[in-house]
């Protein structure tokens, strides 16, 4: 699974893998999260989330939502499982953390 940390404008967004376990485990947390009644306005500029990608699936996590493409529908989800929290730590440990800290990440 593909990680993007989709914060800048203009120049490339930090990308990375994710091994196995951790694609496992985040792919079961999803599968338990409840469905959010509410559209998310993402912004055109700043910090944007997190984007996860594998060759079939595209999930962006942005501020406490998961928003996934299903079947031509999009569907939002509650980050109940605090997968943005645990991607943004991931991208600290990757040498990112100037970046997650800048984003606004936390409102």
């Amino acid at each position: 699974m593909r990680v993007e940390l989709d914060v800048f404008s203009g120049l490339p967004n930090p990308t990375w893998e994710l091994a196995l376990p951790d694609v496992t485990d985040i792919v079961a947390k999803i599968g338990s999260l409840p469905r959010a009644d509410v559209r998310v306005a993402v912004p055109d500029l700043g910090y944007r989330g997190f984007l996860l990608s594998t060759s079939d699936d595209e999930i962006r996590v942005f501020r406490g939502y998961l928003i996934r493409n299903e079947r031509g529908q999009t569907r939002t989800y509650r980050d109940t499982e605090n997968i943005e929290e645990r991607l943004a730590t991931d991208a600290r440990a990757r040498g990112y953390g100037d970046v997650v800290r800048t984003s606004r990440f936390s409102q």
